[in-house]
């Protein structure tokens, strides 16, 4: 294989990998080598006293089961009701994801990847479903620029893993994390409707 149709390759693996990236923070599904359950406990997070309550446990699940249904549904609900708290943190959210694709990169540029991952990870929510995806894709991507990434469980791990690595291994991940997340960063624009919490 020429180099020319390697480097297309890649780049077409990054892009797939972004788009259904950001095609998981509206469905909320996961899919081959990206799993949605940062995004189950993100939510969990944000809604702990409430799912003391079963039924609206229930609801949260059905939500994940069927987010287009709530979705539909929300329009109709009152301010009040617990599905319309979670379809307004879902619009919420896109927004955050839409907006953090873009903001990240030049985080990485300005302070490098180690502290932009530090800031990240003490953010959490969807800084931390970010971070999950870019693990997701180092796990999945054939380069294997961190060759014990499938030994990293979370985002937090990658995070302290990233500080350790050696000046060439650092500055090489930091080139694999900006491509990747420059087809992030077109594809959320792309896929999320409205503007984004700038």
């Amino acid at each position: 294989m020429d180099k020319p149709t390697q480097l297309k390759g890649i780049e077409q693996g990054r892009a797939e990998f972004a788009y259904k990236c950001a095609e998981q923070i509206i469905t909320l599904k996961t899919f081959t080598g990206c799993s949605n359950q940062i995004i189950k406990i993100v939510y969990e997070k944000r809604f702990q006293d409430k799912l003391k309550n079963s039924n609206n446990r229930e609801i949260l699940n059905d939500f994940f089961n069927e987010p287009e249904a709530l979705v539909k549904q929300s329009s109709q609900e009152q301010d009040e009701s617990f599905q319309k708290k979670i379809y307004n943190y879902y619009t919420k959210q896109m927004k955050e994801y839409k907006s953090y694709a873009k903001k990240i990169p030049m985080l990485i540029k300005t302070n490098g990847l180690g502290a932009t991952f530090a800031f990240m990870m003490s953010k959490g929510g969807t800084y931390e479903i970010i971070g999950e995806q870019v693990l997701a894709w180092l796990k999945f991507d054939n380069k294997k620029l961190l060759p014990d990434a499938n030994g990293i469980e979370n985002f937090s791990e990658l995070t302290q893993k990233v500080v350790e690595l050696n000046s060439l291994e650092y500055r090489a991940l930091t080139l694999e994390v900006l491509s990747f997340l420059n087809w992030l960063r077109r594809f959320a624009d792309g896929l999320i409707e409205g503007e984004d919490n700038a």
